[in-house]
């Protein structure tokens, strides 16, 4: 479940409740449609290639059947992912919320696009969307760069 939100952007609280049916094809392209239990609006999610394992668990029970029933109980939850960050070497405080933020810089750094990451994480006002698209020192630099580049460009034209 956490590594999905890391892949779609998912609150904790939509994960809870996610099943089979919320789960779409379209020729090789999966969508997960919920309402989100935050803000009770509707949001389609493009799901990469790379996650679509796991949203496997629980296919064969029907469109019904929850993907993570095992997430009823989040105290469990809490445990399983510190057990799960520590086989990984990661010392790190993380909570479930850190996958939201992992999936918000991810697609803010590869699009530098805050209207694309608010429509993607569901969000109703832009301004929570830029809580999360705090700007890498790495972005800031390749923009710099890219700006540079363009420039030295346009000058040599001359």
């Amino acid at each position: 479940a956490f590594l999905l939100s890391c892949h779609t952007g998912l609150r904790y609280s939509d994960l809870k409740q996610l099943k089979q049916g919320n789960v779409t094809f379209e020729g090789e392209n999966a969508y997960i449609t919920v309402v989100q239990q935050k803000t009770k609006s509707m949001n389609r999610i493009p799901v990469p290639v790379q996650a679509l394992g796991l949203l496997a668990r629980g296919a064969s029970e029907g469109p019904d059947a929850l993907i993570f029933p095992e997430l009823a109980v989040s105290s469990t939850v809490s445990v399983a992912l510190r057990a799960f960050l520590l086989a990984a070497g990661i010392t790190k405080k993380i909570t479930f919320h850190s996958a939201r933020h992992t999936y918000a810089m991810a697609v803010y750094t590869a699009t530098s696009d805050l209207y694309v990451t608010q429509q993607l994480l569901g969000h109703t006002d832009i301004k929570t969307t830029q809580i999360y698209a705090k700007m890498s020192d790495k972005r800031k630099l390749e923009a710099v760069q890219q700006l540079q580049e363009q420039m030295y460009q346009k000058g040599k034209k001359k």
